[in-house]
């Protein structure tokens, strides 16, 4: 009898959405007026899939959405895709599978994808070190890019194209912070509220109606892809004043995860904040019933502000196509596992995230006559970034 891979492999993928897709706790929570539990891993059955993925806490939610509609032919869910938290934990992908600590954030995520393909690169297990292999990871969620490969060279791992995503500030609903503020230049008044200066330590209070609060800026966890975008991006010039700005709050020194409302303790603080996550979760009870998608509502007191003039959000609540502060999030795969010809093409791996017909970015919601992605607050693709047009599922942009 053949296995799920084997069968995946002589089949053709197919998409469909049925009722059935709900697991009986998933039906049996939402009838109680409830949600899913976030964290699942991955949500439903089967619990072994043949593709495997780990990673980006800005993109967990699309993947487990799209994990619970897309099917094989014999009608089998065939995407596990494991969240970046809770820290600490373990995971193990598939039933035969290595343990190893969970991957929180993108840069986490490739890591755990080069050590399936490359045996000189060490995960952890607690303590112990450990290999995975190529069974136990398939593919890596990024919310960040890289420096990339040009002309024909192409490298071990392929950053494909899903979508686009903005990344602004957030504070307290609250604050006395005005609700926009500049990115600024580093040729600016060092006096000028811009979050160039409050990231360097050159503006570390604002006065308003005669209450003065001291700032708290804030960067999510090491290894974030929002963390990198914004310190790479908004923050690019500015060297950032490690005795102001922290990645841990509170008296705990807890980690700023990110897309979280957590570390915002009061109105003083401020954070980065994925506008894309921001939406899903908004938006969580309506994508949990309709996805089982597990998304858990973390902003907190939360509230997404403005850059210079420009409004994250446009009417109706979805990403402001217009928002200056615009980035890609990846599927990160290895070159040679969608490379035609090569011993290591991975047939299901290519027909989903490979080129603009792929499924991942071909697929139906099941309520809004919007695509997945979109139901998630992600906009679609092109975007043009640094002289980069990047188009969906795209193999362009490679690294070694």
């Amino acid at each position: 009898m053949d296995t799920i891979t084997e069968r995946l492999h002589k089949v053709k993928l197919i998409k469909k959405i049925t009722v059935s897709a709900l697991s009986v706790a998933t039906v049996a929570a939402l009838a109680l007026g409830g949600t899913t539990a976030a964290n699942a891993d991955p949500i439903g059955s089967p619990a072994d899939r043949p593709l495997r993925g780990v990673g980006s806490d800005t993109t967990q939610d699309l993947y487990n959405g799209l994990s619970q509609v897309l099917f094989d032919a014999p009608g089998d869910k065939y995407i596990s895709s494991f969240n970046a938290t809770p820290i600490g934990s373990t995971i193990k992908t598939w039933s035969g599978g290595t343990t190893f600590n969970r991957p929180d954030g993108s840069s986490a995520g490739v890591k755990a994808l080069r050590s399936a393909i490359d045996t000189s690169t060490t995960l952890l297990n607690g303590t112990t070190s450990v290999n995975l292999n190529h069974n136990d990871v398939n593919f890596a969620r990024s919310s960040s890019g890289a420096t990339w490969l040009t002309g024909t060279t192409k490298g071990a791992l392929t950053y494909l194209p899903y979508a686009a995503d903005g990344v602004t500030w957030a504070t307290t609903a609250n604050s006395i912070l005005p609700t926009t503020i500049p990115v600024g230049s580093t040729t600016d008044a060092t006096t000028l509220l811009t979050l160039r200066n409050i990231y360097a330590g050159n503006v570390t209070s604002y006065t308003s109606g005669g209450t003065t609060i001291n700032l708290h800026p804030l960067l999510p966890q090491d290894g974030s892809g929002t963390r990198k975008y914004f310190t790479d991006t908004v923050l690019a010039g500015t060297t950032i004043n490690t005795s102001v700005v922290k990645d841990v709050y509170g008296t705990a020194n807890t980690p700023v995860q990110e897309n979280s409302g957590a570390p915002l303790l009061d109105g003083s603080y401020i954070v980065p904040f994925s506008i894309g996550s921001f939406i899903e979760q908004t938006n969580a009870a309506t994508l949990n019933a309709q996805y089982s998608a597990g998304v858990l509502d973390r902003r907190g007191a939360a509230e997404l502000q403005q850059v210079s003039t420009s409004a994250p959000l446009a009417a109706g609540g979805v990403l402001n196509p217009a928002f200056p502060l615009k980035r890609v999030v990846f599927t990160v795969v290895e070159t040679a596992a969608i490379t035609t010809g090569n011993a290591l093409y991975n047939a299901d791996l290519a027909s989903t995230f490979v080129g603009a017909s792929g499924s991942a970015y071909t697929q139906d919601s099941p309520y809004s006559g919007n695509k997945v992605f979109e139901d998630f607050g992600f906009n679609a693709l092109p975007l043009t970034i640094s002289g980069s047009t990047y188009t969906v599922g795209s193999t362009a942009f490679t690294i070694n």
